[in-house]
């Protein structure tokens, strides 16, 4: 399909051989649905260390990385990389999986979170790119097997496309105000005033690692109470249950942990990072049949305005991987 990752020509024939591995590349040598992949969540990152040189050169060609990828879209030829290149490293470091949702772009910063339209069949998929290609004048970008069997062109090979990157931002911002719900848009007259205490966190806790929660925001949950309180703080008053303003509470979660002490490591960054008029700030505890998930949630809030406030700047700082939940 295409070369992967920033390297000088010598050091792609010497040391990857991408060009000259001895084998083809293609799909899976078994059936694969890609109905069984699940959309990625998008979430606010830096750039990576890794991938993002001001230019580098391939085949006698330079390239320049974008600073930016703000309103940048492209249209032209896609393809896609499999098996060749499974479990090999990426342009930023990463481990390329032929059956996760991702992409090469030769010029995007990365990462960038692209909106990918087949122009043949219409349809419409959001990758990441994590690596640089494809280096062929007729294609715009490489997607994982994965990402082009959902796109419907897998067994083609190729396919038209137009890109489109996204603002993860905004977008975050677009879908909370589409999110439906029961609950009407209010404007608080008054501050939320609950202070968020962190818990105490062994100097050796693991660096956070942040799990995309899949579940969905209707997925009930026996709360169990590992409330970060501190003396005086009070949760947030929540109206009674057959009030019709309210029929179910609010909560931003900010991430879900594979290891409790990673969890406690969130609620501390979100007090260290000083956002202000928040509310209390607990952990969940959830069986799945992988394991124990921790979620960190915040909350309730009376209101789904009081709730976009502390979004925008939860998503403004970096912290966690925000997103809206109704119910417990």
């Amino acid at each position: 399909m295409c070369l992967r990752g920033v390297i000088t020509v010598t050091l792609i024939l010497a040391l990857t051989g991408c060009g000259n591995l001895g084998f083809r590349d293609g799909g899976p040598n078994h059936s694969f649905n890609p109905d069984s992949v699940a959309e990625i969540e998008l979430r606010v990152e830096p750039l990576s260390r890794g991938g993002n040189p001001d230019s580098y050169s391939q085949s006698g060609k330079t390239y320049r990385v974008l600073k930016s990828s703000s309103g940048f879209t492209q249209q032209g030829g896609a393809s896609w990389y499999g098996t060749k290149f499974h479990g090999r490293k990426t342009s930023n470091g990463e481990r390329y999986d032929m059956y996760a949702i991702s992409a090469a772009h030769k010029t995007l910063p990365i990462p960038t979170y692209l909106e990918v339209t087949n122009l043949e069949n219409g349809r419409k998929l959001i990758v990441r790119v994590n690596d640089r290609g494809p280096f062929h004048s007729e294609r715009i970008i490489d997607l994982s097997y994965a990402a082009a069997a959902k796109l419907g062109y897998a067994d083609k090979g190729t396919a038209q496309v137009k890109i489109r990157a996204i603002d993860v931002a905004q977008y975050q911002r677009e879908k909370l105000r589409t999110t439906p719900s029961h609950i009407p848009a209010q404007v608080s007259t008054k501050p939320l005033q609950i202070p968020v205490t962190a818990i105490a966190v062994k100097a050796t806790a693991l660096p956070v690692e942040i799990y995309a929660a899949r579940a969905a925001s209707a997925e009930k949950i026996a709360p169990t109470s590992h409330s970060v309180d501190g003396a005086g703080s009070r949760p947030l008053p929540i109206k009674d249950s057959s009030d019709p303003a309210i029929s179910q509470p609010i909560y931003i979660q900010l991430g879900a942990f594979a290891s409790r002490a990673n969890a406690e490591l969130m609620i501390k960054r979100s007090h260290k990072a000083q956002i202000s008029k928040i509310a209390v700030a607990t952990i969940q505890p959830v069986t799945r049949s992988s394991g124990v998930v921790y979620r960190v949630r915040l909350g309730p809030f009376t209101n789904k305005n009081d709730a976009s406030i502390i979004l925008q700047q939860l998503l403004e700082k970096n912290i966690g991987d925000p997103r809206i939940f109704y119910g417990s």
